[in-house]
């Protein structure tokens, strides 16, 4: 079996991680490799998945775990993609809430699959209004077990990148990596904008590079880890909507999400990431909200008016699962009197996820079991 590049794409959730991989995966088609990518979550129908597929790459899915926990259906994944598609180049992109990867999924794969895989340089993703209020020391609508995963994602980078440049200026651009630097001394961090494609060939060349990888092995506490993930909700829902006049579909994704910002402000509910996703018979658009403190953004428009089309919705938001899922219920019955839809809900699966349970974890040293009979 021929050797493929394996890129781990990691950021907390809402970091642009999905738009990140379109664009990388864009160069390398450009450069007559073929691309797969691997999703990641902790279940089923996934807009990431949805989204990604449009570029025309292979896209496989892991659902039901962290790449971590579910490791060997990771493999099975990477196996899939060389066979099924000869793919030169694979783009994973991790859990948004999943931390100790490397630990857990970049050294495996080093030490357990290096005839199969070279992997590259482990990238982090941070968005630029997160850091900023890491900066700030000012994130007090997430628990304190919440950004210590966040924290942890950046602690075992080998490549930070602040992403989403093309919304701040260029002084806050200097002052976010500075800060980041001096908190995470001896990283490579960069600026870098999927949307102008601002600092590409600066990190493409650090994940062509013999940078060391792997080295980054975060000292992870798994009850605060565990307590931060099990203190968000987790909601994923497929719903078929239809009207006997043509609607706009765009106003759609962004009222339904304005309307669930203000239900989550006025609960004290923090959001870590919403997105929908509007298929129709020829398109798909597509909405995001990454905390109750900004806008929602409409990163991908329909370009015709809607007479029927599917819904697809993702949120993770710091609130009990139950709650969360009548929150989503209570909003679409709101579009529904508002827009005269006839909105038929399909799958709704709502949940917090498990403590992590790694397949593999290894500790500081490559040599030592982490006393878990994993490695």
């Amino acid at each position: 079996m021929r050797m493929t590049k394996y890129i781990g794409v990691a950021g907390f959730l809402g970091a642009g991680k999905t738009t990140a991989l379109k664009r990388l995966a864009g160069y390398y088609t450009g450069k007559a490799l073929t691309v797969g990518i691997v999703t990641n979550d902790q279940a089923e129908n996934l807009v990431d998945t949805a989204n990604l597929g449009t570029g025309g790459n292979p896209v496989e899915e892991v659902a039901g775990g962290c790449f971590c926990c579910e490791f060997n259906s990771l493999i099975d994944s990477i196996r899939q993609l060389k066979e099924g598609s000869n793919v030169d180049i694979i783009l994973a992109e991790p859990v948004g809430s999943c931390t100790d990867v490397v630990a857990t999924v970049i050294r495996p794969l080093i030490d357990l699959y290096s005839n199969e895989v070279t992997v590259a340089p482990h990238s982090v993703l941070v968005d630029p209004h997160r850091a900023m209020k890491l900066m700030h020391n000012d994130d007090a609508s997430f628990s304190g077990n919440v950004v210590y995963i966040f924290e942890k994602q950046l602690e075992e980078a080998d490549i930070i990148l602040l992403n989403k440049v093309d919304l701040i200026n260029r002084e806050e651009k200097e002052m976010l990596i500075g800060y980041l630097k001096d908190k995470f001394p001896g990283k490579r961090i960069i600026g870098v904008s999927a949307k102008t494609g601002e600092g590409y060939d600066e990190w493409i060349k650090m994940i062509d590079s013999d940078i060391e990888v792997g080295k980054n092995i975060a000292d992870v506490d798994y009850d605060i880890y565990a307590n931060g993930e099990a203190s968000l909700g987790w909601l994923n829902s497929t719903i078929s909507i239809s009207a006997e006049n043509p609607f706009d579909g765009n106003s759609l994704l962004m009222d339904y999400l304005y309307k669930l910002k203000d239900t989550f402000v006025q609960t004290g509910s923090e959001s870590a990431h919403l997105k929908l996703l509007l298929k129709t018979n020829n398109e798909i658009g597509i909405a995001n909200l990454i905390s109750n403190s900004i806008d929602p953004i409409l990163s991908s428009k329909l370009s015709e008016p809607v007479i029927s089309g599917q819904l697809v919705i993702n949120a993770r938001v710091e609130i009990a699962p139950d709650i969360l899922k009548q929150n989503i219920a209570d909003t679409l019955e709101y579009l529904d009197k508002k827009n005269n839809l006839d909105i038929r809900i399909e799958t709704m699966e709502s949940f917090s996820p498990a403590r992590p349970n790694p397949v593999h974890r290894y500790s500081k040293s490559a040599s030592d079991s982490c006393g878990c009979g994993c490695c």
